[in-house]
């Protein structure tokens, strides 16, 4: 007999799992600013991410990470 998953669980797993997506997020942005202040922005793999890296626009997407992972909590 399986055992039922009960809604309170569910919401217990499911905010586990965002606590652990932004703290896995929030360490690749440090470790690619790390990375960046190293060795410079031509580094970056990313396209997308190389252009807010110059353009300045990384605090913005620092920010709303921040935002949207306390508000999902």
């Amino acid at each position: 007999m399986k055992a039922e998953i009960s809604n309170q669980d569910l919401k217990k797993s499911l905010k586990t799992q965002l606590i652990i997506l932004f703290a896995l997020n929030f360490f690749d942005l440090l470790a690619t600013v790390t990375w960046i202040y190293f060795f410079g922005v031509g580094i970056e793999g990313n396209p997308i991410a190389r252009v807010m890296f110059e353009t300045g626009d990384v605090v913005l997407y620092k920010t709303a990470i921040i935002m949207i992972a306390e508000w999902l909590l």
